[in-house]
């Protein structure tokens, strides 16, 4: 149990020190035609 943690924390940590890039190479965002998500950018 207490690698699950380590490995969600390590994840975590990760989104919050990348959270511009993620926002900007979000595959899921790729081709996209509608307006922009404020809630992913």
């Amino acid at each position: 149990m207490a690698q699950h943690r380590t490995q969600a924390l390590s994840v975590l940590g990760f989104m919050d020190r990348s959270a511009e890039r993620l926002a900007r190479e979000t595959f899921h965002l790729a081709g996209y035609r509608g307006e922009p998500q404020g809630e992913l950018l």
